[in-house]
């Protein structure tokens, strides 16, 4: 076996199995803090560190799908920022969550979709070239959606940094995107011989963030309670069960419906954690740290669900 074969193959395993290493990070993180003390500071070079990895395996091609399929691309974002946003929004009404936890779910709404849904959308047989043009696309829009978002919905709960989150995810999200697209086009060598070890990064990243934020805040997250805990658990649930229905209503392909479905419903719980730390409350931190596991065992189980349909 060579040994991009075997990058490969681990780079696939490692994401397949990412709801069991996050979910051990995050039970490390818990019991054992001292392990991820030293990366405490440095959540949000780690999350620049996976986007960057994210923009390293884009092409301008890619950019270029959002011409030939403006109107999927146009769709899956604004489902994207409608349905996750006002499903969080309700959520958090109808189970009347504090305050922090409220704004953390609909932070975690507000979001851009995450690059776990590339891979889920690929193990779903699914239409992968648009799930990333998707991904990049909604990404690009949520330094101004994502704040103005989280501010017309949670301002009543708490005062949100508008101008802090936009900052914040310029730094975050969009310079390491532009950097990695840069690198691909001046050293398209190195960079697809990269590629493969890219996951394995990008997953070692994820679980010391999680780990990292679990740890410093661990007395926070008894706070939350069941009704909480039920939220955070449906939001997602609910987001890919009307992504599917309107997808089916407007009669997409089924590779399409596939991409579509899973682009909306598994968010960028990264950004989302990390921007709770940074400018909301340590217990905003928690939605987007229980989806980090979560959606990446809904996400997998709808893939095999499809998957064994066909």
């Amino acid at each position: 076996m060579t040994i991009n074969l075997f990058l490969n193959k681990l780079g696939f395993l490692t994401l397949k199995w990412l709801a069991v290493f996050v979910l051990l990070a995050a039970v490390t993180g818990y019991y054992q803090p001292q392990v991820f003390k030293p990366f405490a500071d440095h959540v949000p070079l780690l999350l620049a560190i996976v986007i960057f990895g994210m923009g390293a395996t884009l092409t301008l091609p890619d950019f270029r799908k959002i011409l030939k399929h403006p109107g999927k691309v146009f769709i899956a974002a604004l489902l994207q920022f409608t349905i996750m946003p006002l499903v969080a929004f309700c959520l958090a009404r109808i189970f009347s969550l504090p305050p922090e936890l409220a704004v953390g779910l609909v932070l975690l709404g507000a979001c851009p979709g995450g690059t776990a849904s590339n891979v889920i959308t690929y193990m779903a047989r699914g239409d992968v070239a648009l799930s990333v043009t998707m991904t990049a696309f909604s990404t690009f829009l949520s330094p101004v959606l994502t704040p103005v978002l989280v501010w017309v919905l949670a301002g009543h709960w708490l005062d949100i940094p508008v101008a802090g989150l936009f900052k914040s995810i310029l730094i975050i999200v969009i310079i390491p995107i532009i950097l990695g697209l840069m690198c691909r086009q001046l050293f398209p060598a190195v960079v697809r011989k990269s590629t493969s070890i890219l996951p394995v990064i990008s997953m070692l990243a994820i679980c010391l963030i999680v780990g990292a934020i679990v740890g410093q805040h661990a007395g926070q997250f008894f706070n939350i309670g069941l009704t909480g805990t039920m939220a955070i658990l449906m939001h997602n649930v609910l987001g890919l069960g009307v992504a599917w229905i309107i997808a089916r209503k407007m009669r997409f392909n089924q590779p399409q419906l596939r991409a579509l479905t899973l682009e909306v419903g598994v968010q960028n719980s990264g950004l989302a954690a990390t921007l709770a730390l940074v400018h909301i409350h340590p217990l905003a931190t928690l939605p987007g740290v229980m989806a980090s596991v979560w959606q990446n065992i809904t996400g997998p189980v709808l893939a095999s669900w499809w998957v064994s349909r066909d």
